[in-house]
């Protein structure tokens, strides 16, 4: 089913969805369900800085703890015995429920990705809402946290914010985090646990976008999402081992008319584009070559 989503579905921000895993552990006998209760580490509820996660005294309870803190830094992650209550199906996300703030700041934002671009500056994008008005809207960087962070002030387009990191050198890590204030007064940060917690992204050779920590389980080419598409599409592949990659498109009668891939990469799961917006509207070939793996498939441009 994952596989599924990941090779159909993007986020709302129109990128492949990042994949955190985490253990489900059996029972004490050594039971999965429906021979035994749902002992999910996933129930879990985030409240403020805070996420507080279902454990059960099992072994397994300090790697899910572990794993949480390294997917949300900067972040309090708690542990709550819930072994009176997932017998009922139910750990904390399921019989908890939220209470909303009278002066929300809504900040939507999607992330920077790894790149390969030293030459122009990366924008950042967010969408702010308060129900007072923004005042002001700012994004703090660094290539250096131990130093401090700079910060730039966004401009303002309706309820678009925008503002430009400078352009580093190959092999800098950027980490960046968005601040917003209503004309009531309130300021929220995006990350919440900034500045310890932040978005972050590599200036690298690596063009594509792999899922941390995961090394699948085979070489695969995936069909492109959306397939019809206008005008362009995503392309999904995943490695094994570390191979050297290229992933051509052609038209109906074989001739390339792009090279989306063409140099190494590590072993993980990558997302290209493929603009058509110059191209006719017709079918088209892409093939991935990877070592001595090689599949071709179609996607069919619609204008």
């Amino acid at each position: 089913m994952l596989r599924y989503v990941l090779n159909n579905y993007l986020t709302c921000y129109g990128k492949p969805y990042k994949v955190v895993r985490i253990p489900m552990p059996p029972s004490a006998g050594g039971q999965y369900p429906p021979s035994s209760s749902y002992f999910t580490y996933t129930n879990s509820l985030i409240v403020n800085k805070t996420v507080l996660v279902p454990i059960y005294g099992f072994a397994l309870d300090t790697t899910a703890l572990r794993i949480y803190r390294d997917a949300m830094p900067g972040y309090r992650v708690v542990g709550i015995n819930c072994n009176a209550s997932i017998p009922a199906s139910g750990a904390i996300h399921c019989i908890t429920k939220e209470i909303g703030i009278g002066d929300p700041v809504f900040i939507s934002h999607s992330g920077i990705r790894n790149t390969s671009n030293t030459t122009t500056p990366y924008q950042v994008k967010a969408y702010i809402k308060t129900k007072s008005g923004v005042s002001n809207a700012k994004i703090y960087w660094t290539t250096d946290t131990t130093a401090g962070f700079q910060n730039l002030n966004m401009t303002a387009a309706v309820d678009t914010f925008t503002a430009s990191i400078p352009a580093q050198p190959l092999n800098s890590k950027v980490y960046y985090y968005i601040s917003a204030s209503s004309n009531s007064g309130r300021t929220v940060k995006k990350p919440m646990t900034a500045p310890s917690g932040n978005y972050r992204f590599d200036v690298t050779t690596a063009t594509g976008i792999t899922e941390t920590g995961i090394t699948p389980v085979k070489f695969e080419l995936m069909q492109n999402y959306p397939n019809p598409f206008n005008p362009s599409t995503k392309i999904g592949y995943s490695l094994k081992s570390d191979s050297y990659v290229t992933l051509k498109v052609f038209d109906a009668l074989g001739r390339e008319v792009t090279v989306l891939v063409n140099g190494y990469r590590k072993a993980g799961v990558y997302n290209e584009t493929f603009d058509a917006s110059d191209l006719a509207q017709g079918v088209y070939f892409y093939r991935l070559s990877a070592g001595d793996f090689t599949d071709v498939k179609k996607g069919v441009l619609v204008k």
